[in-house]
Order: structure tokens, then C-alpha cells, then sequence
């Protein structure tokens, strides 16, 4: 319609796991903005007020005030969202069954599940599971830790 060649996002082994990564975020996207309405709704309109009797704009409110008090929702929803695509399998396994072309969108999970039950080796993907748990454990502590927030309202 605009005189762009179509792409082919699962065809094309370079593109492959772009469009996968695309389709768990998207996937992801309607719990996350839930999230991120409760936690604008918990900011107290008093704040918003006092800011705007002293003269600040939506631009400098949004700055200075709803976006800083986000902070713990913005380190909840990342958490979540990071343990969500670690373990995110049905869309890889649908999508882009035995890892699709040239293994392209082969992940943990679906290596898990072809050791498990198609090699029927139980202990290795029993094993290789536990290291996912160690990674996703390693990952949450290390970004709860950078993602640290000391206050309140």
C-alpha cells in the first residue's frame, strides 16, 4: 500500500527472533498497563496540587512528581515482565516450532521441553530447569537491588 516490500518477520532467520521478542512483549503489554494504572491511581492528588499551585506544568508535574512516585511499580513491572520472558515457551513453541528456522528462535524453555519429552531425558531438563530458576533468581536479586526505592509517600 505504501510502496514497501513486505518483510517476512518468520521467515526470515534474521528477523525471526526480533518478531518473537515483539510478540511476548505484546503479550505482556495489557497486565503491565494495569499495573501502571493501579500505581498512578495510588499517587496522592495532593502532590499534583500543591505542585501546581506553585506554578508547575503537566511537562514538569509529570517529571517531578508522578513519574519519581512510579518508581516501585516501574521495579515490579520490570521484575515481572524479565521472569515472564525467561519463561515464556508457548509463544516460541507455537511460533516457531523446533526452534524455526536455522534454530533461530530456539530458547531455554523449548530446550527444556525437547530434553524432557522429546529426548525423554527427565533428569538433564529436570537439571537444566533449576539452572533457569538460578539465572531468574541471580537476575530478580541483582535488579531489586539496582532498582532499590528507600521512600514513600
Amino acid at each position: 500500500m505504501w510502496g514497501v516490500a513486505p518483510i517476512n518477520w518468520l521467515g526470515n532467520p534474521s528477523t525471526l527472533m526480533p518478531a518473537l521478542l515483539i510478540l511476548s512483549l505484546w503479550a505482556d503489554i495489557g497486565y503491565n498497563i494495569i499495573l501502571f494504572i493501579s500505581g498512578l491511581q495510588s499517587i496522592p492528588l495532593d502532590y499534583m496540587d500543591a505542585a501546581q499551585i506553585d506554578g508547575a506544568g503537566p511537562i514538569r508535574r509529570f517529571f517531578s512528581i508522578t513519574f519519581p512516585l512510579l518508581g516501585r511499580t516501574f521495579s515490579y513491572v520490570t521484575a515481572m515482565t524479565l521472569i515472564s520472558q525467561f519463561q515464556a515457551f508457548a509463544q516460541f513453541a507455537i511460533v516457531a516450532p523446533n526452534g524455526g528456522i536455522g534454530r533461530r528462535g530456539y530458547v531455554l524453555s523449548t530446550y527444556i521441553y525437547d530434553m524432557g519429552f522429546r529426548n525423554k531425558d527427565m533428569g538433564y531438563a529436570s537439571a537444566v530447569s533449576l539452572v533457569l530458576f538460578f539465572i531468574i533468581l541471580i537476575v530478580t536479586l541483582v535488579q531489586q537491588r539496582l532498582n532499590r526505592v528507600d521512600w514513600g509517600y
